[in-house]
């Protein structure tokens, strides 16, 4: 749903010098679904494999640090968003935003392994092998 919505404002932005009478309202609409959805989407990921991937002897430091680490990312995003957009252009720095949820979808995709009804020690041993095809997640690949 992140993709779709950053699509939307790419594709807007990208006509803004020739706007489509009677959509303006559509940047304030996919912003308010892109905030809506992100805390059960993509965002949501990072916390549960924080819950999933440690063993509670460091569980509390590591969810700190991959915590910190996911806030400082946002961080530097929100900065470097006026820089982008005035290098890049409005659409540009949309487009490069939609690239990169695309790329978190295809990473998630490949790399994060179905842990569904599987003990912290399966979990943890499944990520210590190598990446196998067709044990992606949700067994898509």
């Amino acid at each position: 749903m992140k993709i779709i919505t950053l699509c939307e404002k790419t594709i807007f932005f990208s006509f803004s010098e020739n706007p489509i009478p009677g959509v303006s309202y559509l940047p304030l609409v996919g912003m308010i679904v892109f905030y809506l959805v992100s805390p059960i989407g993509f965002n949501a990921i990072i916390f549960v494999l924080l819950g999933e991937l440690y063993s509670p002897s460091i569980k509390g430091i590591a969810t700190s640090v991959a915590t910190i680490m996911w806030w400082l990312s946002e961080f530097v995003t929100a900065k470097l968003f006026f820089l982008w957009n005035e290098n890049l252009g409005r659409a540009g720095t949309f487009y490069l935003y939609a690239a990169t949820a695309v790329a978190a979808f295809f990473f998630v995709l490949i790399f994060i392994r179905e842990t569904k009804n599987k003990t912290l020690a399966e979990i943890q041993e499944l990520y210590k092998q190598k990446p196998i095809q067709g044990k992606g997640c949700c067994g898509v690949l």
